[in-house]
């Protein structure tokens, strides 16, 4: 019976391995270089097949302060949103990405107030009020599930640039039912050792 239970607790280490995430915010990254579009296209569903569709939002918006690399912003030449929306095609369970605005007078002064909020199913789950500027910084949300994040860029026109895309769907419960068929086949095999010993 003791080999039996190192094996079980052996397997549902490698299964909880198996299924971890090399990082706190999630496996799929968008850098915006995976698809590149027109400068300054509006962006929709063009990176559906990576689980994610935008509104509000153009592609590499030119002038102004420019991040590295590829981007989207919530405003271009003509057309300005007050927001970002970034719709996941699954359950989210944590996301992260770079925002860069302007202060909260032009190029300079004290940072804008952005506001970040966390939907599923139309409705908010999570909000909060983070200081932005002209220097890319880090924003996200985790411990709740949604499945939709609103940005609302603060600071002076309240535009905003956002970059480098990271999240977690909710992981199907594949593994728990990999589980489960793991003990019933270690149990059958138990159970056929002792009937073999028996006879």
């Amino acid at each position: 019976m003791k080999p039996m239970i190192a094996t079980l607790i052996a397997l549902t280490c490698v299964i909880s391995w198996l299924g971890s995430s090399p990082s706190a915010f999630g496996d799929t990254l968008i850098t915006f270089d995976e698809f590149v579009l027109p400068a300054n296209s509006a962006i929709t569903d063009e990176y559906a097949s990576l689980g994610v569709v935008f509104a509000n939002s153009y592609y590499d918006v030119q002038g102004w302060t420019v991040p590295t690399g590829h981007h989207i912003a919530n405003f271009t030449v003509g057309p300005h949103h007050p927001y970002f929306e970034i719709s996941f095609l699954e359950l989210t369970q944590s996301a992260e990405f770079l925002l860069l605005t302007n202060p909260e007078s032009g190029q300079s002064g004290p940072p804008g107030q952005s506001t970040f909020q966390a939907l599923r199913d139309g409705s908010v789950v999570s909000e909060f009020v983070g200081d932005t500027d002209l220097v890319q910084r880090p924003f996200g949300f985790s411990g709740v599930l949604f499945d939709q994040i609103r940005v609302y860029p603060g600071g002076w026109g309240q535009w905003g640039r956002l970059d480098n895309l990271r999240f977690q769907v909710v992981p199907e419960p594949a593994s728990s039912t990999l589980a489960v068929a793991a003990v019933v086949i270690l149990l059958s095999v138990g159970r056929r050792r002792r009937v073999m010993q028996g006879s």
